[in-house]
């Protein structure tokens, strides 16, 4: 397994490396493939500032994030929405 960085700004700003695939990009939800798993991050107003072969850069409010296995995916979305409403 690779590794993957998150950094986070004072909520407001997230950088992410070892990016392996955008699944949904919403302005309250984004979920995301990483070289380690599946990864769901809420917040409001989610803009991708940048996003290029292995890394992505979100501006808005970040409100939490939730990883689950690449294999349970789905349901770490169900779950992520129900958690951060």
């Amino acid at each position: 397994m690779e590794s993957h960085m998150i950094h986070i700004t004072q909520r407001a700003h997230m950088s992410l490396t070892g990016l392996e695939k955008v699944i949904s990009m919403e302005p309250e939800l984004v979920e995301v493939e990483t070289t380690a798993d599946h990864l769901a991050i809420k917040g409001q107003n989610l803009h991708a500032e940048k996003l290029e072969k292995g890394e992505l850069q979100l501006t808005g409010t970040i409100q939490g994030m939730l990883y689950s296995d690449k294999k349970g995916k789905k349901k770490a979305a169900a779950i992520a929405k129900r958690l951060f409403r």
